[in-house]
């Protein structure tokens, strides 16, 4: 510990402080700086100091056992201020990420709202909207893509970038049609897609207004090598196309069927890395429920007709169907007279299920008699089972004595063997 100076008056000078000290002026004044000496200043005489030997005496007892950097002040200075810089640096990073956080997304929502569509990220703000100029039918249809699901955000060239594929449907949809668009991450308009155009049979023309059944990107591509696969049916019924898209909306290549196809699936049916495109629905010139399977990598050509010439599309080639199937009609189908058409198609599990269901003008879609096949890969029949939709028809029309005889579980089974293959099976 070191000894005080007896205290002594007040002293009125840096010299005095200095030699009470025993140090140099410089110092005694470096020690106020940097380790806090108290020393008071005189307002009226500027540079003139004074400081009070026994405060002096205390200052050095207490600071005496501690080292330097304790009481360098300037140090510390220079710490705290490098410190709060380090916090400033902090606190704007933190900033700057919540403000890109909290700044709008990619688009994840989309809806129409009049004559527009409106693009959101997943908050909900908006991030840009889209004019067309006709109110936008919003109403479903059973032959059409319902309002929940004309949407679609995909990345289509590979740039990392969100495009939104968007099934445009006017109110007036007997006159304008549905048309297929593309919209850049921003909103810029790339491309757009009207299906459908002129086709001829011997005897009819058939051209616009199409409306869009189904569309979508189809698996198994490459990073930036994207196909989009759209299905539409003229309105009216008759002619389907089925056309696939690179992701700049160029057509790759079209098939054209004499009925509506109104149900798609896609996936890897045979096993020869390629997804092939499975339709449900109609072919009109057999009068029955059809399946047909494409080939992704050849689209094109037309349904052959050979036993209905009057419904063979002219022009276009013979289609190169991997399959074609047709299913038989049933009891309650021939007696009201209904139409009978696929109207799911699901593959799973190795194998494929798909519904044909017949329908009554004027019958809700959820009332119509329906029978269930599921088909292995090679497209043979494995089991056939009716719905109850199927039953209580038949249940009503036995009542009123109108179908004889009784229909029973084995005679549906039994129709698995009625199915006809048009196009031979791969």
């Amino acid at each position: 510990m070191i000894t005080p100076n007896p205290p002594g008056p007040q002293l009125e000078s840096w010299q005095s402080i200095a030699d009470y000290l025993g140090v140099s002026v410089r110092t005694a004044q470096k020690w106020e700086i940097e380790r806090g000496l108290p020393v008071s200043r005189q307002p009226e005489a500027r540079g003139k100091v004074s400081a009070d030997p026994a405060a002096l005496d205390q200052w050095r007892e207490a600071t005496a056992e501690k080292p330097s950097l304790w009481d360098n002040l300037r140090l510390v200075r220079t710490y705290a201020g490098i410190a709060a810089g380090a916090l400033l640096l902090e606190l704007c990073l933190a900033a700057g990420y919540f403000i890109h956080a909290a700044g709008p997304g990619r688009p994840a929502r989309f809806g129409p709202l009049g004559d527009s569509v409106i693009a959101a990220d997943e908050r909900g703000r908006e991030l840009w909207r889209y004019k067309f100029g006709d109110p936008i039918r919003l109403e479903d249809d059973p032959e059409e893509i319902p309002a929940a699901r004309r949407t679609s955000f995909e990345d289509l060239d590979g740039d990392g970038k969100i495009e939104t594929l968007y099934a445009y449907v006017s109110a007036s949809i007997e006159e304008k049609g549905a048309s297929l668009f593309c919209f850049s991450e921003t909103g810029k308009l790339r491309w757009s897609f009207r299906p459908g155009r002129t086709v001829h049979t011997a005897g009819a023309t058939f051209d616009a207004p199409f409306a869009i059944s189904y569309f979508g990107r189809l698996p198994g591509d490459s990073r930036g090598d994207a196909r989009i696969l759209v299905v539409s049916n003229q309105i009216g019924g008759f002619p389907a196309q089925v056309a696939v898209l690179d992701g700049k909306g160029r057509t790759l290549g079209e098939y054209w069927h004499s009925g509506p196809l109104t149900t798609v699936e896609t996936g890897d049916l045979d096993s020869d890395g390629s997804p092939e495109i499975i339709l449900g629905g109609r072919s009109d010139a057999y009068q029955a429920a059809t399946l047909v399977v494409l080939d992704s990598r050849h689209v094109q050509g037309a349904s052959t007709e050979g036993e209905s010439p009057k419904f063979q599309i002219l022009g276009l080639g013979p289609g190169r169907e991997k399959a074609r199937l047709l299913f038989p009609r049933t009891g309650v189908d021939s007696l009201l007279e209904a139409r009978s058409f696929v109207s799911r198609v699901v593959l799973r599990f190795g194998f494929l299920q798909l519904e044909v269901r017949e329908r009554n003008e004027g019958m809700a879609p959820f009332r119509q008699a329906g029978v269930v096949y599921a088909l292995d890969r090679r497209l043979r029949v494995m089991a056939v089972e009716a719905t109850n939709e199927f039953w209580a028809q038949r249940r009503q029309q036995e009542s009123l004595r109108k179908l004889r005889p009784r229909l029973e579980e084995a005679d549906i089974r039994r129709l698995g063997g009625n199915v006809r293959t048009l196009v031979d099976v791969w």
